[in-house]
């Protein structure tokens, strides 16, 4: 049972898959208006995703940052360590909220080309 849950809210394998549902529709030409009301409603998912990642990663660059002063102006072995915290927090939040930003912009174009005038 929660090997499911874990398996359904996987984001990431998520967001994969829906990329690649989308573009197997449009390799086959057989985009519906269903289709496309879908895809919208997991773009505004995304969306609010991207937005709460953006908060969480300012977050993090932020507190990194004056970690990274309270190091210049008091240095010890302690500011050091938290500042290595912070930046091995800071990495993987700019890894995925790039990787949410970039499918956020590749849906919005295979949206595009679900469009009617644009499936050709």
């Amino acid at each position: 049972m929660i090997s499911d849950f874990k398996q359904k809210t996987n984001n990431t394998r998520a967001i994969k898959n829906h990329t690649v549902h989308i573009e197997q529709i449009l390799l086959a030409k057989t985009v519906t208006e269903s289709d496309r009301a879908n895809h919208l409603v997991q773009i505004s998912f995304l969306q609010n995703e991207r937005i709460a990642h953006l908060h969480t990663l300012l977050g993090t660059l932020i507190t990194t940052i004056l970690t990274l002063i309270l190091c210049t102006i008091s240095p010890s072995v302690q500011t050091f360590a938290l500042f290595a915290l912070f930046l091995g927090l800071t990495i993987p939040y700019v890894v995925h909220y790039l990787f949410l930003e970039n499918s956020i912009q590749h849906w919005y174009e295979l949206y595009r080309l679900m469009l009617p005038d644009q499936n050709d």
